[in-house]
């Protein structure tokens, strides 16, 4: 109950919208092609204030994949991104700080 009177107070201020994403990657060493990784994807995106937040699952060539990542913007000048993506067994975590001048 309390769940649901915080999400209709929240609703608002929040905006919400699922997506389709098809992706294309080709691969080089030097100057040769290695590779080509093709990526279809369904997420769902929140936005409030300066606060971005979204999830995504799909398949790619190389497997299942999932992704999770926030982009806030705190100052004017100021934005933080992070996301943590998984591939079959493999992951990373990857977080960018971009001051602008």
């Amino acid at each position: 109950m309390r769940l649901s009177i915080l999400i209709l107070f929240l609703c608002p201020y929040v905006q919400a919208a699922p997506y389709i994403e098809y992706k294309n990657e080709v691969k080089y060493l030097d100057s040769s092609h290695t590779s080509t990784v093709n990526h279809i994807i369904g997420g769902y995106e929140f936005k409030t204030g300066n606060l971005k937040l979204y999830g995504e699952a799909g398949y790619t060539t190389e497997g299942t994949s999932i992704e999770v990542g926030y982009k806030f913007k705190p100052l004017k000048n100021l934005t933080l991104k992070g996301k943590w993506e998984g591939v079959d067994r493999e992951h990373k975590l990857e977080t960018e700080v971009r001051y602008t001048f």
